[in-house]
């Protein structure tokens, strides 16, 4: 891969593209603000993920096209904005030939993700998984070749807290000293993947996409991931900066509801009860695993936690 296409720069996008100049490799970001830090070396280019004519000008020349552009927590926006932004991308990858890697997520697959592997069957559960089934099928059916990289929730340095779950309620809380926040069953395995792995094998896929792909024009393949209860991620969180386990808050399913009346994000968290409440595991693509190996959760939680210091030091220091 001597050229490739980042598309957004959020807590994936940033990564990816890190990840990509590291490597040697040509790299055009797309974001819609000119505001956006970007890392030396990149090319950065001022569109908009939704209009075609800038991607495919991007993209000229470009053999990948990472999609790691998102909106907002709510199903209404995904149902609105998400299909018209990966058409979009995927006209601009058919017409320049380059194959497109998104990023995915566990909802189209939630009513039935106790053991998840590459050919689940789809089982969303609300209107977010049902969104994503829809882009999915797209994927499948469009001319451009792609690959979808599904991942767990997602942890490490990169990770931010108000698109990570498991940051915001557990990591972020014990690095301030306050007891986690687990709206889940705090003792049954859920799937977590560090960024750095999902980027990895990203970068990996995009790079094999002609091998691992063969004739078909899209597939499904699962990241590096683990399933650590989340008690157990509050526990060595606590361990990392030397405190006490203390319990967890954990919030009923009925506090959750309750509580989506005054905040969307909730009431959006509450309806994947499935990934929440039941067991959760993925099981990594093999081809993915001799890529792009494992980093234990445990170092994922501490870069988390290192990075929380970091911040609330640079805070402190700013403050006085």
């Amino acid at each position: 891969m001597r050229r490739a296409v980042v598309v957004g720069h959020g807590q994936i996008g940033s990564r990816v593209t890190a990840d990509l100049l590291a490597r040697g490799v040509e790299t055009v970001v797309v974001t819609r603000s000119a505001r956006a830090a970007m890392p030396e070396g990149a090319h950065h280019v001022i569109g908009d993920a939704a209009r075609r004519a800038d991607i495919a000008s991007a993209a000229a020349g470009a053999e990948v096209i990472f999609a790691c552009f998102h909106t907002r927590y709510d199903s209404r926006a995904w149902a609105s904005e998400l299909p018209r932004m990966e058409q979009a991308v995927l006209e601009a990858a058919a017409e320049s030939g380059a194959v497109v890697v998104f990023p995915e997520s566990t909802y189209a697959f939630a009513g039935d993700a106790e053991v998840l592997k590459e050919d689940s069957a789809y089982a969303p559960v609300e209107d977010k998984g049902r969104v994503r089934r829809e882009l999915l099928e797209a994927r499948a059916a469009h001319s451009a070749r792609v690959i979808s990289i599904l991942a767990g929730d997602l942890i490490g340095a990169d990770a931010e807290p108000s698109s990570s779950v498991v940051r915001l309620l557990i990591t972020e809380r014990v690095a301030a000293g306050r007891r986690a926040i687990i709206p889940a069953d705090p003792d049954v395995a859920h799937a977590v993947t560090e960024i750095a792995d999902l980027s990895r094998a990203m970068i990996a896929a995009g790079a094999d996409a002609q091998e691992l792909l063969g004739k078909s024009p899209h597939r499904l393949l699962i990241a590096p991931s683990q399933a650590p209860t989340l008690r157990q991620v509050a526990e060595h969180a606590a361990d990392v900066v030397g405190r006490a386990h203390r319990a967890p808050v954990v919030l009923p399913h009925v506090v959750l509801r309750a509580t989506g009346l005054i905040s969307r994000t909730i009431l959006e968290l509450a309806r994947l009860r499935p990934i929440w409440r039941r067991p959760c595991t993925l099981v990594p693509s093999e081809e993915l695993l001799v890529r792009a190996p494992v980093t234990p959760w445990r170092e994922g939680v501490q870069d988390m936690m290192e990075d929380a210091a970091r911040r609330q030091a640079h805070e402190v220091i700013v403050g006085s």
